[in-house]
């Protein structure tokens, strides 16, 4: 039921505009319960393996195919002018900016994978929620406490 109330990214999104307007323990707890339990965007590149990129290559025009082997995802970063790296992600496909659609389309994925992406890349210094409009700044010891917060009950 959560996450179908979710599902959209608006509640989310207005949440952290409340959050942002308003910085106290209860609505970034509320922020954070809720970017756990919902699906985001991030710009992102599929990458595909040789042998399925020849499948793709073959296809009939029409023809449906699936690859075989895991697809990696080659997410977009930022870079800030010092050097830091930050993990973009987005409450809806909305808030991607169009010129980041061309050159990688948006993903739909849960926000706990975004945090593992994170957590497991020691160049990556933060993770920023809809960074050209809300712009909430996740860095990593945040991220931990998303992870470990326990499941919502529906």
């Amino acid at each position: 039921m959560r996450k179908e109330m979710l599902a959209g990214g608006h509640i989310v999104t207005e949440l952290i505009k409340d959050f942002m307007e308003n910085k106290n323990e209860y609505n970034f707890k509320t922020v954070m319960s809720c970017l756990r339990d919902s699906d985001v965007y991030i710009s992102a590149r599929m990458v595909f393996s040789e042998e399925d990129q020849k499948r793709f290559a073959e296809a009939k025009p029409g023809e449906k195919i699936s690859p075989k082997d895991k697809v990696k995802l080659n997410p977009g970063l930022l870079k800030t002018k010092d050097g830091k790296i930050y993990f973009p992600v987005f409450t809806m496909e909305e808030k991607i900016p169009e010129d980041q659609k061309k050159n990688a389309p948006g993903i739909k994925i849960p926000f706990t994978e975004c945090i593992k992406m994170v957590l497991n890349v020691p160049t990556t210094e933060a993770m920023v929620v809809n960074p050209f409009s809300e712009n909430l700044l996740l860095n990593k010891q945040n991220l931990q406490i998303i992870a470990n917060l326990p499941p919502s009950e529906d």
